[in-house]
């Protein structure tokens, strides 16, 4: 569990350390197309929650992904409640990890229980299985990164001993008072599970609007994407990401689901993370990046070679450059994103994936 936190438990900790209490900043609402709102985490936040989708229809509303910020989803509904007097009655988990289902509960408490929440099967077993187990070795994480970061500020000094000024001790005491709060919500999570489940694929109708769910998993075994096909837009969740995650991922699965993707007639891609995207240039590019690590991982198990030395010998600079860029969390995240997604195709090409 703690290698399939270890990106995430980073930058959250990073945040702690090293982000301004005042750096915090609110979702972007986008309309990608009437009543289809792309409410997205701002750029230098992309990596710490996860987007949602917000489908306003003629009497309900459906919501793809509930986030794990408590104050993210009561700020996305207040902004809703501007909207529109409809209620939500349909939530979409597009699979089980925490940033995507740890606000399920609030939505429930909004609207009772005429609110559905979709999901595929396995999810049902994977909530708590996975994402309460993996949220309560966060609230440790974190619980041990505040009690070190109290005691610099006892002392004065920032990370590297060196004294701080009577701002940086202010703006240190903000962000522990953030942090400290947000581990008191994680202590008191309760998390609903779905009501509605599904194997393959399953038609949704909001009004004279066609919602088709596919299970194409890849990023998880529990991967759903909606496509609105009069729209032409994909809602793809980690799937197809600004830097897809693989550490409970299936490379060969993913480079068959992304194939499977691009035959959809879309014009508008909504990622789990990241901006909207138009076009197949970023979908192309995601699965050139699979192609690739699974072609070198085959080539290496070939060699003889064991894990460690696979992934020193697998090369993906070029897609570094292309996907992370100059951009320093982008590229902290593609180094720690690539070392899983490696073991996961060499476990799966030996046939000992653990899961």
């Amino acid at each position: 569990m703690r290698q399939s936190l270890g990106f995430f438990l980073l930058l959250t900790l990073c945040n702690l350390c090293t982000q301004p209490a005042s750096a915090q900043q609110n979702h972007e609402w986008s309309e990608v197309a009437p009543g289809v709102h792309a409410v997205l985490q701002p750029g230098a936040q992309r990596f710490d929650d996860s987007n949602s989708v917000v489908l306003i229809g003629d009497e309900d509303v459906l919501v793809v992904d509930a986030q794990a910020s408590a104050d993210q989803v009561r700020a996305l509904l207040a902004k809703l409640r501007e909207m529109t007097n409809n209620p939500v009655r349909a939530l979409v988990n597009t699979h089980w990890h925490g940033d995507h289902t740890q606000g399920n509960s609030l939505y429930v408490e909004a609207f009772g229980e005429q609110l559905e929440i979709v999901a595929h099967t396995s999810v049902l077993e994977d909530i708590p299985g996975r994402a309460k187990p993996a949220l309560d070795e966060q609230i440790d994480t974190w619980q041990e990164a505040i009690e070190a970061a109290e005691e610099r500020l006892k002392a004065g000094v920032d990370e590297e001993g060196a004294p701080m000024n009577k701002e940086e001790k202010k703006d240190l005491e903000r962000r522990l008072e953030r942090s400290r709060k947000r581990v008191d919500d994680w202590r008191q999570q309760r998390w609903a599970l779905p009501t509605r489940t599904f194997g393959d694929r399953l038609l949704l109708q909001q009004g004279s609007r066609t919602i088709e769910l596919l299970h194409l998993p890849g990023h998880t075994r529990g991967d759903v994407v909606l496509f609105l096909p009069a729209e032409k837009v994909l809602v793809t969740g980690d799937l197809l990401d600004d830097l897809p995650y693989g550490g409970h991922g299936y490379p060969r699965q993913w480079i068959r689901s992304l194939r499977r993707l691009r035959e959809l007639d879309f014009d508008t891609i909504i990622p789990g993370h990241g901006a909207v995207r138009r076009g197949r240039e970023h979908l192309d590019l995601v699965l050139a990046m699979f192609e690739s690590i699974v072609g070198q991982v085959d080539a290496a198990i070939e060699n003889g070679d064991d894990l460690e030395t696979t992934k020193q010998k697998v090369n993906l600079e070029t897609f570094r450059q292309q996907l992370a860029g100059d951009d320093a969390s982008a590229t902290s995240a593609f180094e720690s994103f690539i070392p899983a997604t490696i073991e996961r195709a060499y476990l799966e090409a030996k046939g000992e994936l653990p899961d």
